[in-house]
């Protein structure tokens, strides 16, 4: 088993960055992907295209032993089928939109404030910024991640770092009550590759569900939105869970577009030899 950088044009996003061949022990090109680290240190194969001339479950089988103990993200559901069946587990089927950054409304918040947030911001107040992270993604939610409120901190650091996707944009929000108490904020991250895939991304985006003001949300991202325009970006992409659906209704409504599907799923970490 090799794994090499990609030089297929085949590929169909070869325009991706860090684009690798996973070949098997003949130097067969079986997988092409990009490879990443998650957040919690995980290795990660993004993106994974299967070539139409490699027979599906001799690239399932090698996946599974090579990449044992990561997480893999395709949109090729019948891939996605053929790694469960060999015992991975999902972790996300999530949908990729983006914005075209037009046709704007302004969102004027009622109660509350939405402000700029920088990287020194962040940083300054992790703790009530990812305190408010916590508790908007409790466990049971589909988007829950974080053990406690001292990770999702840590996480709002290294997203003020530049190390989660890439480095933080000033069009990122954040929302305050009156007495300066944080609701909920947007982070914006400029993630690297093309449109839609890359560029302006919402890394994240959150409100305390505490907050008795209804329309957080669609203010951080309307603020976003229209700092992203004042500096003529092209457009800002998302990724949103399959499964919350509440969301998903709020970034149609304010004007998102679909673009694709993926699932990521975590490989056995045993893969049997």
């Amino acid at each position: 088993m090799t794994q090499n950088p990609v030089d297929s044009a085949a590929d169909p996003l070869a325009d991706w960055p860090h684009r690798e061949v996973l070949a098997d022990a003949s130097g067969h090109r079986m997988l092409v992907y990009s490879r990443y680290e998650r957040t919690d240190g995980q290795s990660w194969a993004d993106g994974v295209w299967l070539p139409p001339d490699v027979d599906l479950d001799a690239a399932a089988d090698l996946a599974v032993r090579s990449w044992a103990g990561w997480a893999c993200s395709s949109g090729d559901p019948e891939l996605v089928r053929s790694l469960l069946a060999r015992g991975a587990i999902e972790l996300r089927h999530a949908h990729q939109m983006t914005h075209p950054l037009i046709d704007l409304h302004a969102l004027v918040p009622d109660g509350f404030s939405v402000g700029q947030l920088d990287a020194e911001s962040l940083v300054a107040r992790s703790y009530e910024i990812g305190s408010a992270a916590w508790h908007a993604y409790p466990p049971g939610h589909p988007d829950h991640d974080w053990a406690d409120i001292a990770a999702a901190s840590r996480s709002m650091r290294r997203t003020a770092a530049g190390e989660v996707l890439g480095p933080l944009l000033t069009a990122s929000t954040v929302a305050l009550g009156a007495d300066g108490a944080v609701l909920g904020a947007c982070l914006v991250v400029d993630r690297e590759g093309p449109i839609p895939g890359g560029g302006p991304w919402i890394l994240d985006v959150f409100r305390d569900p505490a907050t008795p003001f209804r329309g957080v949300g669609s203010a951080l991202i309307g603020g976003a939105l229209q700092a992203l325009a004042e500096v003529g970006a092209p457009a800002l992409g998302l990724v949103v869970t399959h499964a919350n659906a509440q969301a998903r209704q709020v970034y149609e409504r304010l004007g998102f577009l679909p673009v694709s599907e993926s699932w990521t799923v975590a490989l056995p970490v045993d893969a049997g030899g």
